[in-house]
């Protein structure tokens, strides 16, 4: 499993992308043996955002190969998710991995029947259907493209994304996705995110924001 670092733009020098791979590798060694809830809760959110979204990256960004890390850093807990390529979200499923006394505490901690036959069903079929997933993730980032295009051209700044969503910034968008009946997870300054891959929702988005 490959484990990739993201950010929601992409910088254009090298070295500016490779930046958050050491600062990620230098806060594991700042904190060897961290308390178990800051361990799941805030491992770090660039390595948790990565595993959500792996399918979603470019070959071309810096990446962490999680198995080396956790051999390197007894205290990384490794999350992988099969919410979003997979589509699964509905099923709350995923895995985790790391060293073996770690593990073994989280173990401890896990609510017992925690998946169901349905979900493990439902994993199987998916990495089963390799060509169902690629032309998935093909499908949502093109129209993520489509629409971060459309909304440029519009005024509204939106930056590079390498997930299933958008951002869209400034202080009356949150507000103008609420009154048109759109659900967006809206932010404190009055921007939103949005998620992409339907172009009806697409549509919807850009009228509720040429209205503005």
């Amino acid at each position: 499993m490959t484990g990739e670092i993201a950010e929601a733009t992409t910088p254009s020098a090298v070295g500016a992308r490779t930046r958050p791979v050491r600062h990620f590798e230098l806060g594991l060694s700042e904190t060897p043996s961290p308390p178990l809830p800051s361990v799941l809760a805030a491992l770090h959110e660039q390595m948790a955002r990565a595993n959500r979204y792996p399918e979603f990256l470019p070959q071309r960004l810096p990446r962490i190969i999680a198995v080396d890390l956790i051999r390197r850093y007894p205290n990384v807990l490794v999350l992988r998710t099969f919410s979003k390529a997979f589509g699964l979200a509905g099923l709350r499923i995923g895995y985790a991995f790391g060293a073996r006394e770690l593990v073994a505490r989280v173990r401890r901690r896990q609510l017992p029947f925690g998946m169901s036959c349905a979900a493990v069903a439902a994993v199987t079929a998916s990495y089963a259907a390799e060509d169902e997933l690629r032309a998935r993730v093909a499908r949502i980032t093109t129209e993520r493209e489509r629409l971060r295009v459309a909304l440029r051209q519009i005024g509204v700044h939106v930056p590079r994304s390498h997930a299933n969503f958008l951002y869209l910034s400034g202080p009356r968008t949150a507000a103008a996705l609420q009154r048109a009946g759109i659900v967006a997870k809206p932010y404190p300054d009055g921007s939103a995110r949005i998620a992409v891959g339907d172009p009806a929702a697409g549509r919807a988005v850009l009228r509720a924001l040429r209205a503005t």
